[in-house]
């Protein structure tokens, strides 16, 4: 038996998943990527000679094509300009490249701390930053004003 109190809950609750849906099934890409990033990353730095900085351009770059493939089709639904989407993707990857390979140089080849730990420090605040830039830039779709405006669900296409 359900309350008011628990439907009114239970209600919000949804509201908020369905607002915030797109943000979650990009975090939970993210977070594949974030598998597959420090995955890679830890057996680059372990099982070959690269080093830090080299490494992490690797596994990220795979993580980014990994990242860019779902979000394109899973949660953004868009299918045009999928070369210049891949290029924004890749530029607003960049940002998040920049921040933790600095990182990674200042707190692990620098100051000795464990580059796996300062690895997984620096995703959250680039997790959010390109969502953003990411939702309104890269998955963004033109309007008839020539504006670009991030694609109403209504007009995206189904998987």
């Amino acid at each position: 038996m359900t309350t008011p109190h628990s439907t009114s809950a239970a209600s919000k609750v949804r509201g908020l998943l369905h607002r915030y849906r797109r943000f979650l099934i990009y975090g939970i890409i993210g977070g594949g990527a974030v598998v597959i990033d420090v995955a890679l990353f830890w057996a680059f730095t372990h099982y070959t000679d690269l080093g830090t900085v080299p490494a992490n351009a690797l596994s990220t770059g795979i993580a980014l094509v990994y990242s860019f493939l779902t979000n394109t089709f899973f949660n953004f639904k868009v299918r045009s300009r999928l070369w210049l989407r891949f290029l924004s993707f890749a530029i607003v990857s960049g940002f998040g490249f920049v921040v933790s390979s600095l990182m990674l140089y200042v707190l692990a080849d620098r100051m000795g701390f464990d580059p796996i730990l300062i690895k997984v420090l620096s995703l959250p605040v680039v997790l959010v930053v390109q969502f953003f830039l990411n939702s309104r830039i890269t998955f963004a779709t033109r309007t008839p004003d020539t504006a670009i405006t991030p694609e109403p669900l209504s007009q995206r296409s189904t998987v």
